[in-house]
């Protein structure tokens, strides 16, 4: 857990998990946060299982290891500080050593939810029609995904209007293949 890479709610494609590699993670939490941690893989090629691990770096607090294509582990913090996801080959089954997976982490913070929750995952997207949504909330922690659709040619403005005295919000442009394509 001490060279675990940073990382806070989103996704990260591309990733590969080989035998006795762990691959580590850390998340930071507040008491009461709710991390939410998913592994989308090909069982064909590997089973793949998560630990959610406590600040201390090696007290487990929640394991997913199901035998099944993905997996999805939770945990609702108790103690403030940085969690880790460890995410390991359970059992390799492929032609190739180690098998491929993207990861996806959402943190559910008590901040209030708005109306397109429960859309913390790429994967879970809320669909966004042309036009003004009023009331949303950000909260620390917690991204927010939602989804247009475009076809060739089409150009899309986001404007995000929020007060800076609340907090500084960022809006970023993913592809389907989880490229960033501009923030």
């Amino acid at each position: 857990s001490a060279s675990a890479t940073p990382f806070g709610p989103g996704s990260l494609p591309g990733l590969s998990a080989c035998s006795s590699d762990d691959d580590w993670f850390a998340l930071p939490l507040g008491v009461g946060d709710l991390l939410e941690v998913a592994a989308g893989f090909s069982v064909g090629d590997g089973n793949i299982d998560i630990d959610i691990v406590g600040p201390d770096g090696s007290t487990v607090l929640s394991t997913g290891s199901t035998t099944t294509d993905n997996e999805e582990v939770a945990w609702t913090a108790v103690v403030e500080g940085t969690h880790y996801a460890r995410v390991f080959l359970a059992s390799d089954a492929g032609a190739y050593p180690g098998n491929s997976y993207e990861l996806q982490a959402a943190v559910t913070s008590s901040c209030v939810a708005d109306a397109f929750e429960p859309n913390d995952l790429s994967t879970a997207a809320a669909p966004l029609t042309p036009g003004s949504h009023p009331g949303l909330q950000a909260c620390v922690g917690d991204a927010d995904w939602f989804g247009v659709t475009l076809a060739a040619g089409d150009a899309l403005v986001v404007d995000a209007s929020f007060a800076h005295a609340e907090g500084d919000v960022d809006v970023f442009l993913w592809s389907l293949d989880g490229a960033l394509l501009d923030s």
